[in-house]
């Protein structure tokens, strides 16, 4: 099987305005429930969240794709930021054209952001998150940028990656709150007027702490 990172495709967009939980505009999120607390940023050298994949949505049989997301770093602490990365592989039988598995998006209800690791947007991905040792709100609203990002072709079996980052939503009270967060998209093979369109998401727990389990 033939892996490959994305690397094309990628357009800037303008700067607009989102709550927590209405980010879903960009990638076709929908609402889900997420149980988080507002964590104590009273003690910095002690900041640790561990980052797990709970569940992976099935995709439809008709489709010829496969999707998935795993862990490849799950701990977010004050020097480092968790990451996942999503795959998508052709499972056809002919070449086709493929968007990345997620790009970038808020959870259903907020508290939690991913950011590919080409969004102009996302945060600094060598250091953690700056809401360390503050209440984690910081903004009523959240600049974000809506560039667009291209399909890829890829051949039968061939396989194509994008690593995200998992930041803190500061939108809502809390530095990477606790709890289980659900992530959305509208994901269509080829043309989108082909019909090959599905809903597709995934579940992360954030735990306090060095427990964590990867995919």
């Amino acid at each position: 099987m033939n892996r490959r990172r994305l690397l094309s495709g990628l357009t800037t967009g303008t700067l607009l305005p989102f709550t927590a939980g209405c980010l879903s505009s960009l990638d076709g999120s929908s609402p889900d429930s997420t149980t988080t607390e507002a964590d104590d940023p009273s003690d910095t050298d002690d900041f640790r969240r561990a980052v797990s994949v709970v569940a992976v949505d099935d995709v439809p049989n008709e489709v010829p794709v496969a999707l998935d997301v795993r862990v490849v770093q799950p701990h977010a602490t004050t020097e480092q930021t968790a990451r996942l990365e999503t795959t998508v592989t052709n499972a056809g039988d002919a070449d086709d054209r493929f968007p990345p598995a997620y790009y970038k998006g808020a959870s259903s209800e907020g508290g939690l952001l991913l950011y590919s690791t080409r969004a102009p947007d996302g945060p600094d991905p060598d250091s953690g998150p700056d809401c360390v040792g503050t209440s984690g709100k910081s903004a009523d609203e959240l600049a974000w940028t809506t560039e667009g990002v291209g399909p890829v072709q890829l051949e039968p079996d061939e396989s194509t990656t994008e690593e995200l980052l998992v930041a803190d939503d500061p939108t809502t009270v809390g530095c990477v709150p606790t709890g289980r967060y659900r992530f959305e998209t509208r994901y269509a093979v080829g043309d989108p007027e082909d019909g090959r369109t599905f809903d597709w998401g995934f579940t992360l727990r954030v735990e306090a702490g060095g427990r964590a389990t990867t995919r």
